[in-house]
Parts: C-alpha cells; structure tokens; sequence
C-alpha cells in the first residue's frame, strides 16, 4: 500500500500536467464532439431501423393473415383450425394461434388477446418451446373466436442489436481516430512550445542571448510568426539591458577613480603633523563617508557582473560545509568584538557552482545580521542537507523583517530604514539575490521568531564530497 500511493500521486501529477497542454484538450474536445455525433446519429438511426423493421413485420403479418381469411372464405371456418396447426408445424417464420370465446386454444401456439383486435405484443412460446414475445395481428372469425399471427420479435431484437454494436465500434474508432490525430498533429506543436518555454527559463535566468529556434522549411504558421515576435523583444530587452549594464558600468568606474584619489588626498592631509583635532576629525568624517561610496560601487560593479554572466550548466564541486567553515572563521573575531556570537552548524554537501561567488554571498548575508541586529545577537549559520537539495541558512534573533516587505529587500537600493541613517546602499540582499538566482537556488525569508531566517535553497546536485576536497583559500573573502 506504501508503494502504491507515490505511483498515484505521480498518475495524479502526470494527469494534470497533460491537462494543462492545450492539444490534449483539443483532442479531448474532438472526442467529446466525434461520440456526441455518433450518439445522436445512432439514436436517429436506430429508431429508423426500428421504425422500418415494424412496418415489414406488419406488412409481412397482415398478409399472412389475409391469406387465411381467404381460407376461411374458401374452405369454411370448420378447416381453420387444421389450417393452422399444419402452418404452425411447417413453420414459415410465422406464429398462429386459435383461441375460442372461452379461451380455448384449438390451434397454433398463440394465446389469445387481452383486449380489442388488432395489433398487440404476445408472449408465448417458440417453435423450440423457448418463451418468446411475438408482434401479433388479431382479428375476430366469423364465429368468434379469436385468430392471431404473430412474428416473433427476438430476431429484431438481435438487428438492433447488431446495429448498437456497430454504432459503438465506430464510435470508439472515430474516437481513437481523434485521440491519434491529436496526438500527431499536436507534437510538432508541443515541441515548438516546449522550446519557446524553454528560451523563456534560460532568459529569466540570465542568459539573454539565447533565441527561439526557427521552425525550418515550410510555409511559416501563427507560431513562428509569435516565435519572430518573441526573438524580436529579447533582441530590444538584450540590447537595452546590455546598454544599462554598460552605463551602470561605466559610471560607477568613471567616478570611482576620482573618488579614490580624493581618498588618497585625505590620507595624506590626516597625516599631516599641523592638522587640528576638530579638523582632523572633519577630515577622518568625510573619509568614512568616502569609503562608503566606494563600497557602493564596489557593490554596484559586483552586481552587474554577477547579472551579466550566464548561468553555467557546469561548475566546480566543492563542499558547501567547508565554504561556511572558512567564511564564519573570518567573521568570527569582528562579530564577537562587537558583542555578538556566531554560531555553525554544518554537515558535508556537495555542491556545483562557483565557490567564490557563494562565500560573497554567505559574507553579505552575515555582514547584513551584523548590521541590523543589536548587541548580544547571535547569528546561526546552517548548512544541511535535503532531499531536494542542500539548504544555506543565516539565522538571527534581532528584529526581523515584516512579512509583507520581504521581498521588496530584495531589489536594489532599498532599504527598511527609510531615512538611511544606518550604513549601507541596500544591496546585499540583492547580491545574494544575484548569486542564487546564478546557482539557480531559491531564495526564502522567514521569520526566525524572533528575527530573520535566509534560506538559500539549492537543487540537488549530486553525492556528497569527500572531507579533504576544497577549494583553494583564494575564494574566500575577509572581513573588513
């Protein structure tokens, strides 16, 4: 029974995902459509068979028993039953029956009618002795008694029948028909679909020069004129972003070299032996504002680079356990100076991607607890693994974030302290935004009760690594 309830739900699952495509609908409709027709065609026709079939019985009937009324004319009534029981015995596809006033059968098979003369149904029984229903004709004798000839029904019966099975099958031919024709004709369409779909993950994941593929030969159809619509904005989206980055770029390197020489000129004036106090703190003042800038657009230029790369189906495997080691080894001294623990817990996962880029991100998001959080914090670093994939956690129990802004902390330059009073450009969050997005991780922010929890949520990606398998000290950053 265990085994049996995963197969239904992945039934359930299948079943609703061939649901959603538009062809099998399509062709679920045709169905609906080919067994209504036939349905209605059948019952049309049926009852025409039915109708037809009664008017022969009756023609066939009514001539039978006018043959014996003639005999009754020509011979006497006295011969009728004789005439009857040698009918009845040679059988020629009709039933006779004799009844007098009183009920009494003098011929034939037959009883006698419960009612007028005239046409009724008859049960009784078959040449064989088998019990039958026959359509019977009853008329009155010149003495009386009651004559009736009668056919019997079960051969209709078994036309009609005949006639609903063949309805049936053809039903379920045109049926199949429909189903198959879907199923051909909707390939082609679901392949082409399949890819556009396909163009539009690849793009949403940064790799904006990746295009729908073109049909090939043939006369060109609604899909590849959307196909040609769809190539023709992700040139203009390629182009204006390529453009965006490349100002972004420009500007923030265009004014980071002046900045710095303007840092350099204040070292050297802090330096200086004549400087006053009030001065000298003035000066120490515009340099921390300076440097602060200058982490904006450090910050700025990472982010840009990081957008612009492709995601790579390939990267290099290394344990993620290690990657948080070595970072929270470097934060550790400046957050307990600060009056704050940081705690780990990390268990051996393999991971493909780029180990620099995440040690980045696991920086930004500890440097963004120790920022927001007060003294006497703890933040707790987490690296465990899942089914679904390994799960990075930065844990604190400072304030948290409401649940109603916590995705809008993700986009760049925003920040919860509207009057920016605090340090920072609001992009950390963004930049770990960026390298899960690269990594094609799930980025989740939850309530820690008390404080925030950011779980990057990676896709599996194979075994675990062996302990001693680590990259180089190189990748890793240090804290300020």
């Amino acid at each position: 029974m265990s085994g049996l309830l995963p197969t239904l739900r992945r039934a359930e699952a299948l079943r609703r995902r061939l649901w959603r495509r538009t062809g099998v609908r399509l062709a679920a409709v045709q169905v609906i459509v080919v067994l209504l027709s036939f349905g209605v065609a059948g019952i049309m026709t049926r009852a025409d068979i039915h109708q037809s079939n009664q008017r022969t019985l009756q023609r066939e009937i009514r001539g039978e028993m006018a043959s014996l009324q003639d005999e009754i004319v020509r011979q006497g009534e006295a011969r009728l039953p004789a005439t009857v029981e040698r009918r009845t015995r040679l059988w020629r596809g009709f039933e006779y029956g004799l009844v007098t006033q009183r009920g009494q059968l003098l011929g034939g098979r037959l009883g006698g009618p419960r009612g007028e003369p005239g046409w009724s149904r008859i049960h009784g029984r078959g040449a064989w002795g088998a019990s039958r229903t026959f359509l019977a004709f009853t008329a009155r004798t010149p003495s009386g008694a009651w004559l009736s000839v009668g056919k019997n029904l079960a051969d209709v019966e078994h036309e009609m029948l005949l006639v609903t099975w063949r309805l049936v099958m053809a039903s379920a031919c045109g049926a199949l028909v429909c189903v198959a024709a879907g199923i051909y004709f909707g390939r082609h369409t679901w392949r082409r679909l399949a890819a556009m779909s396909d163009t539009a993950h690849l793009v949403a994941e940064g790799r904006l020069n990746v295009r729908v593929p073109a049909a090939g030969a043939g006369t060109p159809d609604d899909l590849d004129e959307l196909g040609g619509a769809l190539n023709v904005m992700l040139d203009r989206i390629g182009g204006l972003v390529s453009q965006l980055r490349r100002v972004t770029t420009d500007v923030a390197h265009d004014l980071r070299t002046p900045l710095t020489r303007m840092r350099q000129k204040l070292e050297r004036l802090e330096r200086a032996r004549d400087l006053g106090a009030h001065h000298r703190a003035s000066i120490g003042a515009v340099h921390g504002d300076l440097l602060e800038l200058l982490r904006t657009f450090d910050a700025l230029l990472q982010l840009a680079e990081i957008e612009g790369r492709s995601l790579a189906d390939e990267g290099v495997a290394f344990d993620l356990a290690d990657v948080a080691r070595r970072v929270c080894d470097a934060f550790r001294p400046d957050l307990e100076e600060s009056g704050r623990r940081l705690e780990l817990d990390a268990s051996p996962v393999a991971l493909a991607g780029d180990p620099a880029l995440i040690a980045q991100m696991l920086a930004n998001l500890i440097e963004n607890g120790l920022r927001h959080t007060p003294v006497g914090s703890t933040i707790r670093v987490t690296v465990a693994p899942a089914p679904e994939g390994p799960r990075l956690t930065v844990a604190d129990d400072g304030p948290g974030i409401a649940a109603h802004m916590r995705q809008a902390v993700l986009a760049p330059y925003f920040r919860l302290d509207a009057s920016r009073g605090t340090a920072g450009a609001g992009l950390g969050l963004s930049l770990v935004a960026a390298v899960a997005a690269r990594h094609r991780a799930r980025l989740e922010l939850d309530d820690n009760r008390p404080g925030l929890a950011v779980t990057v949520a990676f896709p599996a990606s194979g075994d675990r690594v062996a302990a001693g398998q680590t990259p180089a000290a190189s990748a890793y950053p240090r804290a300020a």
